[in-house]
Formats: structure tokens, sequence, C-alpha cells
């Protein structure tokens, strides 16, 4: 490989010879500038590496080069047999042994891919099911156009005005399609890897290939999109990774249609802050674990409206993981102003035990590691679309600038206020819908507020109980409870359990026992895998599994809910969020 000259924007390109069937895979290298006017046309490919050690053979330059053997195999798919073919493929184009040029690349890729004229997206060869999977897309792709008026609707049709994915009432009106095809299709591992997300996003126009069959991205994004917002009809596609990945990504690869192009048109001067793809593409996959953050910066770039990346950003494959992360993690922190950020945090006992993770700074999200990992406690997404809390009282952020000596402490105001007495054991491993299991715990819960919360004069038990055990949330609505109503829902929920000879909880919506469900949805997602805890003044709250006595729970201003810290020598490390009954709303300020 020769020299890459980042003052011209320097790529290499393949020149691909022409061949068919088992010849070999031959090709030239040319290094083109992007900020010269013109540069060559070129098609940039979009695949899957696979296992990277897997390595095959090809002629390059003349002279044989070892190549991933995915790469071999999409380039002998996607050569044409009379002509060459100009093509900008990452395995082969980045010189992947020299980590600075591997930095100063992925720092372009936005450039690189918008620049294209197409991007070719390899799936995988034809399983024997990909005709008839071609066909139910297109039969359901003609049934959206009809619905969602030639999609002139369709944005609004499947997201709420806030951007939140919404359920329809109804299923599919065709019947023209095979499941078992679809999802086979959806299969391809294209569809869980978090580089192929800014892809398909930044490029002009994406075609997928899945052996001699070709379709056009939006094609299959939006009947994604739709089977997502079908599914409650269509047990088949409940829980099915690559097509809710699908979906996902059509937010900002469907330049039509996709919330957030759509909103960024709407609403031009309305920020996408980076934050949100962290959350949002953490449970796609990476070999490569710092391209958890690397691998959506051209996406931050085209949503953020800039060509630079700012220096916390830059990518730097010699850097640890801990770096990376951490980096990431303050920008978010920056560029939003407040400490969003911290409602990420989740510690497990297994923390620091993966690759690379020893050295992850206690108020870092572990962007890495997927939300449905066993012991993860339920995401507070509710939390990003409406401001319940402020135990803050809406005091800004006091956050000082970085420390060159220190780059992975985050320095912060804020004051304690309580101090943990008592923790319960962690609430895991139940199921939900048991009457039997529920019984277990409302005794084990009970029986520790029983000993360890004051309930103080004027206060009701029921309400302290009932809006701890949910965090004063309606969890279906997206709304906050008033304190009667947590109450309310609490004893019906408890004389539930002291009555019924059912083995099952009832399903939200089954009648009169609707307050029954709707408590033990929100009690679900309130406190599995966290601890509910009592104060030395004993307040009622609920925290971090990883919390125990002794700890510390303190306001920081900027961050709207109380953070249990615990201190070490020379500072703190951060726990996690906690729930403190009767100080949300910026009591303790």
């Amino acid at each position: 490989y020769k020299y890459l000259d980042p003052s011209r924007q320097e790529i290499r390109l393949l020149i691909l010879a022409p061949g068919t069937a088992d010849e070999p895979v031959r090709g030239t290298l040319r290094h083109v500038g992007l900020l010269e006017d013109p540069y060559p046309a070129y098609e940039t490919v979009s695949y899957v590496w696979g296992d990277p050690t897997n390595r095959r053979a090809i002629l390059l330059d003349g002279q044989e080069r070892m190549v991933p053997a995915s790469s071999k195999e999409v380039l002998r798919r996607m050569r044409y047999p009379d002509r060459e073919r100009v093509l900008w493929i990452d395995a082969i184009c980045i010189n992947q042994e020299h980590p600075e040029e591997r930095g100063r690349q992925v720092a372009m890729m936005r450039l690189i891919y918008s620049s294209a004229v197409t991007n070719l997206i390899w799936l995988g060869e034809d399983e024997g099911t990909t005709g008839t999977a071609v066909e139910s897309i297109q039969a359901i792709y003609d049934e959206v156009r009809t619905e969602t008026n030639n999609f002139s609707d369709f944005t609004f049709t499947i997201c709420d005005r806030q951007g939140r994915r919404q359920f329809s009432d109804t299923g599919l009106t065709t019947t023209a399609y095979d499941p078992s095809a679809l999802l086979t299709y959806f299969s391809s591992s294209w569809f869980t890897r978090v580089w192929v997300v800014q892809e398909a996003a930044l490029a002009p126009k994406s075609i997928f290939y899945r052996g001699d069959h070709a379709t056009p991205l939006e094609d299959v994004l939006r009947v994604a999109s739709w089977l997502f917002y079908k599914q409650r009809f269509l047990p088949w596609t409940t829980n099915h990774t690559g097509l809710n990945n699908a979906a996902i990504l059509s937010n900002s690869a469907d330049d039509e249609c996709g919330i957030d192009n759509v909103r960024n048109r709407l609403l031009p001067d309305m920020r996408i802050f980076i934050l949100g793809f962290l959350d949002s593409l953490q449970d796609f996959g990476a070999y490569e674990l710092k391209d958890h953050v690397y691998g959506l910066l051209g996406l931050f770039q085209k949503f953020a409206r800039t060509k630079d990346l700012p220096p916390g950003l830059t990518p730097d494959y010699v850097c640890s993981l801990g770096t990376t992360l951490a980096r990431a993690s303050r920008f978010a922190t920056e560029e939003r102003g407040d400490l969003e950020m911290l409602r990420f945090v989740s510690h497990l006992p297994s923390d620091g035990q993966g690759e690379g993770e020893a050295h992850i700074p206690s108020w870092v999200p572990y962007w890495h590691r997927r939300t449905d990992v066993p012991g993860e406690p339920a995401g507070l997404e509710i939390l990003s679309h409406k401001q319940f809390f402020k135990a803050d009282e809406g005091r800004g952020m006091q956050l000082s600038a970085e420390d060159p000596e220190r780059p992975t402490v985050l320095s912060l105001r804020g004051f304690q206020f309580q101090t943990v007495k008592s923790v319960a054991p962690v609430v895991m491993g139940k199921s939900w819908e048991s009457v039997k299991e529920m019984k277990e715990l409302m005794t084990v819960l009970d029986g520790f507020f029983d000993e360890n919360m004051v309930v103080g004069d004027g206060q009701n038990e029921d309400e302290i109980r009932g809006a701890t055990l949910t965090f004063e949330l309606d969890w279906s609505s997206w709304s906050r409870l008033s304190r009667p109503d947590a109450a309310v829902r609490y004893r019906a929920f408890a004389s539930y359990l002291a009555e019924t000879a059912d083995e099952r909880l009832p399903e939200p919506g089954e009648g009169a026992n609707e307050a029954v469900a709707d408590f033990q949805s929100a009690m679900r997602n309130a406190v599995r895998n966290r601890r509910v805890f009592v104060t030395a003044e004993g307040k009622a709250g609920v925290g971090p599994q990883m919390m125990r006595e002794g700890d510390a729970v303190v306001v920081l201003f900027g961050c709207r809910w109380p953070v249990v810290l615990r201190e070490v020598e020379g500072g703190w490390e951060m726990v996690g969020l906690g729930y403190v009954f009767g100080e949300m709303d910026g009591e303790a300020v």
C-alpha cells in the first residue's frame, strides 16, 4: 500500500477486472483525491466481513493478496463479465494493518459513501427462497403504497409526532406473502452490523443483492417498517432481530420516509444528537468494539450538518476501548448540555470481564454491550421524550473542562442529600405472569418496607409503595401517575394477589383487572434487575442492582434523576440512577 495524502482526501479505488464463474478475482488500486473535480465515478460495497481470520487470495496489482473470504466472494459476484467495475470496498481499499490510516479513512466515511454513485449491499447467496421473499416484499410494498397515499402518509402512520414507533390495530390486507421466505431474507447477518447503517444512510442510492436478485433499499426497509407496525397481528415477526433492525435502519437510511430524515426537513433547526444514535444502534454488532462509536460518526455528521468531527470523536484505533467510550460519552454530554447520557449507565456483576473492559470509567455506558443481556434492567426510554422529573430543580449542568491528565474523569457539581441505609435483594429471575411468583415477590418487598420505611406525617403508605414500585409512571401511556392513582393500582394489585385463584396475571386491557395488569407492567419495568432501598431518613426508593448500604444519593446539576454514587479514593464512582419518593421534583434542592 502506498501512502494516502490526507490533504487531498485521498482514497483508493479498486478497478475490478471482468470475470465469470471461477476465474481468478483480479484488480488494481488507484489513488483518487475526493477534493478533486471531477473524480471517477465509483460504487461502494456494503457487506459483512465475518471472521477476519478466514482469508482468501486475490490478484491485486499483479500480486497475490490475502483478503477476508467474504470480500473475495462479494467481488466475484459484483464484477462484470465483460468490462471493468470501479469499486470502493473497505477491506481492500484501506490498509487494515495501519491503525493511523484506518482512523483517517474511517473519519472520511461520510464523504466516501456520499460521493459514490451507488451503494451495493450484499446480503449473501440465495438459499432457494429469495425469489419468493422478493415477491412477498413487492406485494406488501404495494399494500403500503395504497394505504399511505403513495407513501405521503407513511412516516406519521408508523410513528407518532414525537418519532416513536406505534402499532396498528389491524393486520395486513394482502395474503400474497410467505413468512418463512421473508424471515430468511431478513436473517442475513448484514442486518445485525452497526457499520451498515451509515453506509446505507449516506449513499445517494442503495440496492440490496441476494444471490441474483436485486431490490431497491427503500422497498425493503419500508416493508420491514410496515411489518413492525403490524406486528401485533403477525406473531412470526415478533423479536426477529434482522427484521426489527431493518425497521430501525429505515429511520436514517430511507431518505424520503425515514423519521430522522423527515424531521431534518420539517424541523431544520432541531438537533439530532449523537446520544440518540449511540442508544438506538447499541444492539447492532461490531467485531471491533470501538466501532460502536466510530461506525456511526458519518450519521452524526449527516444529521448534525457538519463536515468536521470534533477532537473527542476523531477515530483512534490505538487508544483503549475505555478511552473511546469515555470520549464519546463526554461529547454526548457536552453536545446536549445535560446529563441525559447517565440514564444509559448500567452496571452488572460481569462488568470489566469482557475484552477491553478493564478500564471503562464508572460513568460511561457500555455502548458496546447489547441491551438484552441477562441481568440488564429495563431501559428508561419513557424518559427520553417527556421531562417527567426534575430532581435538580432544572438547574443547568455544571461540567468542568476535561483535565488532560485525567481524560476519563467527569467533574460535575452537585450535593449529597441521602445515604442508603438498607437494600432489598435484587429483583430478578421472575416469571412476571405467574401469580405464585408475584405473591412471593410482594411478600419480600412489603416485608422490606414494613421493616425499614418511615411514613411521615400526612403521608399515605400505599401512595409511597405504589409510586416507588412504578417510578410514578404509567408505562403504557407514557404519562406520570398521580400518587392517589398509584395507591389505587397498588391496592388493586395487592387485593388481586390475596384473593385470586388464577395461576397467571391478566393481560393489559382485560376488563375489571386492567389496574392489576397496568401495575404489574409498570412494576416490572421499574424494579426488574434493580434494588428497592430505604435511606437513613426512612425514604423509599429504587436504584441500580450494584448499589449497597452506605452509598450516597446525590443531586447532580443537569440530571433529572437522583444519582447513586460510591466514595472511593480520590473521588466517586457512579453506581447508577435512582428513584426516591418525594425527591423527584427538586425538593432536596
